[in-house]
């Protein structure tokens, strides 16, 4: 794909943290969903690449964009002359969904959403049912939002899941300032479910609301689906998501335990075993899991979705080199993988090949608009001294992010942390407190939140949150550079010390601009600033390795 043109004011020196870019269960090896008529009338299973993204869907398994785009063509064509058939609707919502998350496209989430909305009112004879999502291309987007569901419903004695009830989700603004915000209108439930209301529909809802970051509402459907059908390895994806981003860890590995238990009925669990191995700060059996995932990989969006994730686990241990071997092998089995691309730029940067770095990045952007890149490559500019170009980043930032809001997207969190360092602690302060009474609160929200208050001169509470987001397990440099600071601004001169020490040993390249600025701060505080390399691992320091998936962690 071309490389986005840059107005750059490159000098003679040239030059996210990322989430793990698989995301949770993003590697299920794909299962086979069945498509079962509704009356005579059902979409018959498709072949060819449309076979391949269902199956994918039906396990929460990564899909290549080709194959969904087959999908939807196939599932649009269906619908327009059997608008009855909910399972064909749920169908086409889930593949819009993830074509939306794979391609950083907000719009597809409002068409995804009145398809699925369709879907929830169960099958209907074709003659007294309408299309809810055009079939043609052109079709307006809209501009919908994650529906919050009703409550969940009293869980059998069979099927329930083992993880603790979801809560109601909490309020949250309505209307276009809301949107505006970035917080996700809320539209009002219109009532369960009907009974027939196949389970793919609530699955898709739980996809939908995570892909638009409403972690309470994810949690809510996902929980529906597992009690609607507990073979559902669909919802176990989202749901896990919104365990971790909710702040219950033990719960999300609880749902991880739950699905690998199902042994060969359901998708590997490796995937999920990955990311919560990762958020419990155990990288060895991280990288085993995700190992694990490669091998089991029956599919070259899989593999390659696995391997991007170990590239995202070399590069939180301070390892560019071995992330960039990473990433390339992840480009190779699935060239559309513009995770992998963001991987490989931040990797280039981090080992000094900046032109190399900065094609990358704007290959990576053109693929995958995504706010939190932009964010990432604005600040690598700011870091050699290129204002012009780090500002039309920081523009873009400003600009995806407004796109993701309209279409009902929560982009709270990557506002937040843009803002806390590039001139509105204050703003970002209000934002993310928000993100934090509306149920957000994982480690990500937490030290965010942390550093805000930080950076608009509140230590003391920033301490608080810095503190959760360093004490849950995860071993990050960033997370761990912002509660040096903080206790550095707070006279803590030896923890401050021992933290930014630390930051550095696990990933001396954690950041290009506040990387050197760690440095700076450990010398003044009399540290050495020649630390590099890796923290140790040794399996105290990481938990005790778990050779089966199985077990919980």
């Amino acid at each position: 794909m071309d490389a986005m043109k840059q107005d750059r004011t490159r000098q003679s020196r040239q030059i996210k943290r990322a989430a793990l870019a698989v995301g949770a269960g993003g590697l299920l090896v794909a299962g086979a969903l069945v498509c079962v008529p509704d009356g005579k009338r059902g979409a018959p299973p498709p072949s060819g690449p449309e076979a391949r993204a269902l199956d994918a869907l039906s396990a929460g398994a990564p899909a290549s964009g080709a194959d969904l785009a087959a999908l939807i063509r196939d599932r649009e064509a269906w619908v327009g002359r059997h608008p009855g058939d909910a399972r064909a609707w749920a169908v086409l919502g889930s593949a819009y969904v993830r074509r939306g998350v794979r391609q950083a496209d907000p719009a597809a989430f409002p068409r995804a959403e009145r398809a699925l909305d369709r879907a929830l009112a169960g099958p209907l004879p074709d003659a007294s049912a309408a299309p809810a999502v055009s079939a043609s291309p052109r079709a307006s987007a809209g501009t919908g939002a994650t529906a919050a569901p009703e409550g969940p419903a009293s869980p059998g004695a069979s099927d329930s899941l083992a993880s603790p009830a979801a809560p109601r989700t909490p309020p949250v603004p309505t209307g276009s300032t809301a949107v505006a915000a970035g917080a996700p209108g809320a539209r009002a439930a219109t009532g369960a479910p009907a009974a027939d209301t196949p389970p793919e529909a609530l699955v898709g809802l739980a996809a939908l609301a995570d892909a638009r970051q409403d972690y309470p509402a994810a949690r809510t459907w996902g929980e529906r689906a597992l009690r609607r059908s507990p073979t559902a390895w669909a919802a176990y994806p989202p749901l896990i998501d919104a365990y971790s981003l909710h702040g219950d860890h033990e719960a999300a590995g609880r749902a991880a335990a739950r699905l690998a238990k199902a042994g060969p009925k359901a998708p590997p669990a490796a995937a999920e075993y990955a990311v919560v191995y990762r958020d419990r700060g155990r990288r060895e059996d991280a990288a085993a899991q995700a190992s694990a995932a490669v091998e089991q990989a029956s599919a070259p969006a899989q593999k390659g979705a696995a391997l991007a994730a170990l590239g995202d686990l070399a590069w939180e241990r301070g390892e560019p080199e071995e992330a960039l071997g990473q990433y390339g092998a992840a480009l190779q089995a699935a060239p559309d993988l513009y995770t992998a691309q963001a991987g490989r730029g931040r990797a280039l940067a981090a080992l000094g090949r900046t032109d190399e770095a900065y094609q990358t990045y704007d290959t990576a952007l053109a693929g995958l608009p995504d706010p939190a890149y932009a964010l990432e490559y604005g600040e690598l500019f700011d870091s050699l001294g290129l204002t012009g170009d780090a500002s039309t980043q920081y523009a873009k930032v400003r600009a995806l992010a407004a796109r993701g809001a309209r279409a009902g997207v929560d982009e709270n969190l990557v506002l937040g942390r843009y803002e806390a360092d590039h001139g509105a602690p204050a703003s970002a302060v209000t934002r993310l407190t928000a993100e934090w009474t509306r149920g957000h609160r994982g480690i990500e929200t937490a030290d965010a939140l942390g550093w805000a208050l930080y950076r608009s001169g509140d230590a003391s509470r920033a301490l608080t949150y810095a503190t959760t987001a360093t004490e849950q397990g995860r071993r990050s440099a960033l997370y761990t550079y912002h509660r040096g600071e903080i206790e550095r601004a707070l006279g803590m001169a030896a923890e401050a010390r021992r933290h930014l020490d630390e930051a550095l040993r696990t990933n001396p390249y954690f950041s290009p601009l506040l990387a050197p600025r760690a440095r700076e701060a450990l010398g003044a505080l009399g540290g050495s600033t020649a630390t590099g390399g890796v923290a140790g691992t040794t399996e105290e320091a990481d938990g005790p390795t778990v050779r089966a998936p199985a077990a919980q962690p």
